[in-house]
């Protein structure tokens, strides 16, 4: 009798710990609540279905900074736009008296300058002052262009300009009169300027005169010289007048003034 209680002590003492270990082992491996595993993967479907899109958002975001974009592109193009209508309506109004007196010419007697469309070849004259090469240019281009408001202005910017013999005139109303009449004043004197200028003496000094031979000096009466004189058809006859040449001709003083553009004596 007294063996068996003490088996029994050895066996608790041998099995005893085992099973508390076992017990323990279960614990710490039994699955969390059974809706957990569910749980979880609904809170991640949830978080999938509640995540927020953010394609929708991000294409009309790049729309209205598209639009904008555009209206700000739009705005500057109108500015450049209307800047350059304002130069352009600047430019034409520094030279609007010249633009209305094109406007009358191309309406005036003939219906239009006799210089219109034409083209003359300038003649050097490297000796000619810098302001009287200049003014002469001004000349030749305003009379090709018709431009009767430069024309009119280097006129009253001369202190004395001479358009006839017989008196003070009109110098564009004559040189109209003579277009009608089918006279060619405006092309003469683009052609006359275009020659080689001679020198002559005047009552306030020098005068440059076009063409070369309406001085009368030999040196300027050569057949070079009157080879430049296209505008006459009868250069023999021109040669022999007791005056020597009497057609058109023209005279810058010295001081870059237009003194005269006339013919005849």
């Amino acid at each position: 009798m007294t063996r068996y209680p003490r088996t029994r002590i050895w066996l608790l003492a041998i099995v005893l710990p085992f099973a508390l270990l076992a017990a323990a082992c279960g614990e710490a491996i039994e699955p969390i609540d059974g809706d957990a595993p569910g749980g979880t993967d609904g809170e991640v479907e949830d978080a999938a279905a509640v995540e927020p899109t953010t394609d929708g958002d991000l294409t009309g975001t790049d729309d209205a900074d598209a639009a904008a974009l555009a209206e700000e592109q739009h705005a500057e193009e109108q500015h450049a736009e209307e800047q350059h209508a304002q130069e352009q309506d600047e430019v034409a109004g520094a030279v609007e008296p010249v633009g209305e007196q094109r406007q009358i010419l191309s309406s005036a007697p003939g219906n239009d300058c006799s210089a219109s469309g034409h083209q003359v070849t300038l003649v050097p004259a490297p000796d000619l002052p810098d302001e009287v090469a200049a003014l002469r240019v001004l000349l030749i281009d305003a009379a090709l262009r018709c431009d009767e408001q430069l024309l009119r202005t280097a006129m009253d910017e001369s202190d004395g300009f001479n358009a006839s013999f017989g008196g003070e005139v009109d110098a564009l109303g004559l040189w109209w009169t003579l277009e009608e009449a089918g006279e060619q004043p405006f092309l003469r004197i683009a052609e006359v300027l275009a020659t080689t200028p001679g020198v002559v003496e005047g009552s306030d000094g020098p005068i440059h005169v076009w063409p070369r031979v309406s001085t009368g000096a030999p040196e300027h009466t050569t057949e070079a010289a009157w080879s430049e004189v296209t505008w006459i058809e009868d250069l023999v006859a021109a040669k022999v007048q007791g005056d020597g040449y009497l057609d058109w001709r023209a005279g810058i003083s010295d001081d870059a003034q237009w003194r005269y553009f006339v013919r005849g004596d």
